[in-house]
């Protein structure tokens, strides 16, 4: 088989997925067809809606946390009134709370175990089938850096919802295992064997030509945990939960609710009300940008699961080691995951109406699932790039 075999196109798997296959089997000269087993109308269907719920197919397949499909209600007056009265600081827990009610009740995991891809696939889908595929999607150009919040303009893009790429987890299996060919081809002897060992553990043989590296390369898929090599300590990662974001928020609040406390509390003599309210949101405005920083670090910290070995549970025990990890090392396992993301994979010109410029842009990394709640709200921008030699999925 050459080597440009190895892989199937994005396109070829498509129509492998979407295929009738029959089974045929010689048997004394007989053709014996076993049948494909016969599946529901909304099989093949992203979002489809029936009655009063709408169906999520996730491009996960089932693969984690989350089932290959659930089912939701819409939201009621109830739920829309808990939404819009909700602030900042509580918006993500209200919606999970939310979702939480509307799901299917044979679904006994939580909202809490989604990945941020299957959240935002939700997200979109009870917005698209119970509201209107057609979306404002709010976003800020780059002509506006700088500028003073209160000074900022923000665009707006119009979106249909039914027009969003998606790739299925099966489909960045084949990216994994593309990006990850060469890696292979040029590992030493003594590097294959460590990943063998740490792979096969007690099944390895302890003999390296009993295993090919193609057929390593072609056994591949996306799968938890996700190991690093970081100086000679195996890290190993899970995908990042919805959990995650809200336990991490509830850490930073505690680590800032002292500060925030004092400052709102402050009481200068001879500053009249109004000098002493800008002085104090100037001082709020520092504390919250270390917030967000802190909030970050410790919802990426919160995915680390193990280490050398060593299953992690305590939480400050994994922000300090995430907070040691070398920056080189924290950006290839970032571009990493980036290279194998799955759900919404969409790029989109984007015009900026005030100063004319067009940029191609990543929807994922754009689109906030919150966004998509019967309020107001915006969305945020994001990194990219891409760059690997010492992570490994699955072990």
């Amino acid at each position: 088989m050459s080597e440009n075999k190895l892989f199937l196109s994005p396109e070829e798997v498509a129509k492998k997925r979407e295929r009738k296959v029959q089974v045929l089997e010689d048997h004394d000269t007989e053709e014996i067809i076993i049948p494909k087993k016969e599946s529901n109308e909304s099989d093949n269907i992203k979002f489809f809606k029936r009655g009063s719920r709408v169906q999520i197919a996730f491009e996960t397949l089932g693969r984690f946390s989350i089932p290959e499909r659930m089912w939701f209600s819409d939201y009621n007056v109830d739920h829309v009134n808990d939404l819009t009265l909700a602030n900042e600081d509580n918006l993500l827990e209200t919606i999970v709370a939310i979702l939480e009610e509307i799901k299917n009740e044979d679904c006994e995991v939580s909202i809490g175990e989604c990945t941020l891809e299957e959240f935002m696939e939700i997200m979109i889908g009870i917005k698209q089938q119970f509201n209107n595929p057609l979306h404002d999607h709010k976003w800020i150009c780059d002509c506006q850096r700088g500028k003073d919040d209160s000074e900022v303009q923000v665009n707006d893009l119009k979106l249909d919802l039914r027009s969003l790429q998606f790739r299925s987890i099966e489909e960045a299996d084949e990216v994994l295992r593309e990006s990850s060919l060469e890696q292979f081809k040029e590992m030493t002897d003594e590097t294959f064997e460590e990943y063998l060992k740490r792979k096969y553990k007690e099944d390895y043989s302890g003999n390296i030509s009993d295993y090919d590296r193609i057929k390593e390369v072609n056994s591949l898929r996306i799968e938890e945990p996700i190991s690093q090599n970081i100086d000679g300590h195996i890290y190993k990662f899970r995908f990042t939960r919805i959990k995650d974001l809200i336990k991490a928020k509830t850490i930073t609040e505690r680590q800032f609710a002292g500060q925030i406390k004092m400052i709102q509390n402050k009481k200068i003599h001879g500053v009249d009300i109004e000098s002493l309210k800008i002085q104090k949101q100037k001082e709020l405005d520092v504390i919250n940008k270390k917030k967000a920083k802190e909030t970050l670090i410790a919802t990426r910290a919160l995915s680390l699961i193990e280490y050398d070995g060593k299953v992690l549970i305590n939480d400050d025990e994994k922000i300090s080691l995430y907070r040691n990890i070398p920056r080189e090392s924290l950006f290839e396992y970032i571009e990493f995951v980036e290279k194998i993301s799955f759900g919404i994979q969409d790029e989109r010109e984007f015009v900026c109406p005030l100063c004319g410029k067009t940029d191609k842009r990543w929807l994922q990394r754009k689109l906030d699932p919150l966004e998509f709640i019967p309020i107001e709200s915006s969305s945020s921008n994001k990194p990219q790039g891409f760059k690997r030699t010492n992570i490994f999925v699955g072990i």
